[in-house]
């Protein structure tokens, strides 16, 4: 098979990694978050599978090796949220069944990557496991942040927007947060937001309060108390 199958890349990198000793399930949801998740002892890593394509940019390269990019996002909110749920991008390769997994981190100002078959950008990750082997289980647990919630930001520098995050440790605290940030920057309200740990999930999830409010939503008297903005 030549042509690119979001679908049967799934089942092959799945089957990649069941040999490499990892079970491995797929999210069944209608918009998925990751597109496989792979556990092996206490280790559980989200992964979004993509194209290992060959970069139309070193068409006419001299390089004596070829160069691959991996577009891991369609737009800046799926590349935001995939930062938050997501451990590892793997892309794969039809034509020549090579492979590249790259740490999300890769991917925190830029929603593609280039990745080098030999001695350049990322070439650690091409072929290799390492990135997945070495990956240690802390980003998304409740141990990592001892506080309960994340706020997150972000914010755009030349060309690219920067995703930050910062361990809140109450509800209070991150709305006086959200709230001087937004009238200090006048920034749009999609630009930040709380994410709250979810233990059914396993998972950080977007806060609500339980009626459709996000935290964006709400405001600090002077008495420090929280009340939705429109009251």
């Amino acid at each position: 098979m030549l042509k690119y199958d979001q679908k049967q890349c799934e089942r092959l990198v799945s089957e990649m990694l069941t040999e490499q000793g990892y079970l491995v399930s797929r999210d069944s949801s209608g918009l998925p978050k990751y597109s496989i998740q792979a556990l092996k002892g206490e280790k559980k890593v989200r992964i979004r599978v993509r194209h290992l394509e060959f970069d139309g940019a070193y068409n006419h390269s001299t390089l004596p090796y070829q160069v691959y990019k991996i577009e891991a996002f369609n737009n800046e909110e799926e590349r935001l949220r995939g930062m938050e749920v997501l451990q590892l991008v793997i892309g794969y390769n039809f034509k020549d069944g090579s492979f590249a997994c790259v740490p999300i981190l890769e991917f925190n100002d830029k929603r593609s990557v280039v990745v080098h078959q030999k001695e350049g950008l990322r070439t650690t990750f091409y072929n290799s496991w390492h990135a997945i082997e070495e990956f240690k289980d802390d980003r998304n647990k409740v141990t990592a942040y001892p506080e309960k919630y994340i706020v997150w930001f972000t914010k755009k520098v030349g060309d690219e927007r920067v995703f930050n995050r910062y361990p809140v440790p109450n509800l209070l605290t991150a709305v006086i947060l959200i709230d001087t940030y937004i009238h200090e920057t006048l920034c749009s309200p999609n630009a930040l937001g709380l994410s709250v740990w979810n233990e059914t999930e396993g998972d950080w999830m977007e806060w609500d309060d339980g009626e459709g409010n996000d935290i964006r939503e709400f405001t600090v008297n002077e008495h420090f108390e929280i009340s939705l903005r429109r009251k």
